[in-house]
């Protein structure tokens, strides 16, 4: 038996946890059905499950009783996502929907230009590594790859992903005229 001031504060802990508010909110706020956001919350705390246990070191128990109470803070965030969602699209004019989208769009390309960007930058370093002959002592190796290559092609990536993301959120959000 788990003891409840556990339960509160694994709760508690889930609520306060950015990563839960940000997805929990970002997918709220993009479903539209009742019943989207209990099941966009037990993923989440399926996901969030997962990586717990993974990260678990050796010989650690996992006390299963307690891990129903790891659904409450998605589901608390995706409902709020999805009240305030309905709430700004029923106020929302056409042109604010178009700078949602358009701003959604531009923000989606940013990260993954940066996802891509930092794996051709890792990609890239480790060809300088092995081309350069650079030394492994003391994880020299590692250090030109992670703190030269790395965030160099992370930012290539976000920047050239917030242009096509610009030039192609413009062009899908832009109402069309009818043709004469």
């Amino acid at each position: 038996m788990v003891p409840p001031e556990i339960i509160a504060a694994s709760i508690l802990f889930g609520l306060v946890n950015p990563a839960v508010i940000v997805a929990g909110l970002v997918l709220g706020v993009l479903l539209h059905h009742w019943w989207q956001p209990v099941l966009a919350a037990g993923v989440m705390a399926a996901v969030f499950a997962a990586w717990d246990i993974y990260t678990l070191p050796p010989g650690a128990e996992i006390v299963w009783t307690g891990v129903p109470a790891s659904l409450v803070p998605p589901l608390a965030w995706c409902i709020a996502g999805f009240l305030g969602g309905g709430w700004w699209r029923q106020r929302a004019t056409a042109g604010q929907r178009r700078g949602l989208q358009l701003a959604m769009a531009v923000l989606g390309c940013i990260v993954l230009g940066a996802v891509v960007g930092g794996f051709c930058g890792v990609a890239a370093g480790m060809f300088y590594v092995s081309a350069a002959h650079v030394g492994s002592l003391e994880g020299q190796a590692g250090y030109v790859v992670a703190f030269l290559f790395a965030p160099a092609g992370i930012l290539v990536g976000a920047v050239g992903g917030g242009f096509v993301g610009r030039l192609g959120g413009r062009r899908f959000s832009v109402p069309r005229l009818p043709e004469a």
